[in-house]
């Protein structure tokens, strides 16, 4: 898969977002891998009975295997940022909230990933254990595909987030799903590779190529921008995130 562009998509954190449609099976559940290509350029923040800014969210009825992943500055640090994963089990009830610390800097390419192993929710911040971490709500359950499917949507707002930090926008590249949970060695050849990475193929220490589920590569000139490459996600745009608007989509790599 040749990249010929190097572009990215940039979410100003109010009406940008790639979004899939409501009632798709996603093709993975309760074991799973999710890595970005992030690199935050703004922070807005948003008083608490506002919409706010999120990353990622998986939404299935009544938060059934919801993930919901969103930034927010760090309190008291200048450039570094963290990141909270809301995850909720197949009966809708809250699985696991955690914050991980000084994962994103302003204006910076870093690569995170997180990997739910069926017990443990993981962090990689370029390829590295994300060990600055705070729990605030752990419980025991699954989360398998819930009936009905789920929706997915990347950047956008979001009504249901209680912390008033919530807040994100920013530049996204690469996004991969896998029905599997990744570990540093195959995560460490994705990163080096950079927008040149293509998860469809095994590369060196990536042989999860076969996992991957759903993978929103915005490398590609038009009219792959932005197109998921595997699974059956229909973006709001039909093909690509140029729903968004052709002006999201800037020439940048890390």
């Amino acid at each position: 898969m040749a990249v010929t562009n190097n572009v990215a998509l940039q979410f100003d954190g109010q009406n940008d977002k790639l979004a899939s449609e409501a009632g798709l099976a996603m093709g993975f559940a309760n074991l799973w891998t999710i890595s970005f290509w992030i690199k935050p350029t703004l922070y807005v923040p948003q008083a608490a009975q506002d919409s706010h800014h999120v990353l990622f969210h998986l939404k299935g009825a009544t938060h059934r295997g919801e993930i919901l992943i969103w930034g927010s500055k760090l309190e008291g640090a200048a450039q570094e940022e963290e990141i909270h994963i809301e995850l909720y089990d197949s009966l809708g009830k809250r699985l696991r909230v955690t914050r991980f610390n000084k994962v994103q800097k302003r204006n910076e390419w870093r690569q995170f990933s997180c990997t739910w192993d069926g017990t443990n929710l993981i962090a990689y911040d370029q390829g590295l254990l994300v060990t600055d971490h705070v729990t605030s709500v752990s419980s025991n359950g699954s989360m398998n595909e819930p009936t009905g499917g789920r929706s997915l949507r990347v950047g956008g707002l979001i009504e249901d987030t209680q912390p008033s930090l919530a807040a994100w926008s920013g530049i996204i590249g690469h996004i991969g799903i896998w029905d599997t949970d990744l570990g540093p060695d195959q995560i460490g050849t994705i990163i080096s590779g950079g927008f040149n990475s293509d998860l469809l193929t095994s590369s060196g220490l990536y042989t999860s190529n076969a996992n991957l589920q759903h993978y929103w590569k915005p490398g590609d000139d038009f009219p792959n921008v932005g197109f998921d490459y595997a699974g059956n996600i229909n973006l709001a745009s039909g093909t690509n995130a140029t729903a968004t608007g052709i002006n999201n989509v800037v020439t940048d790599q890390p």
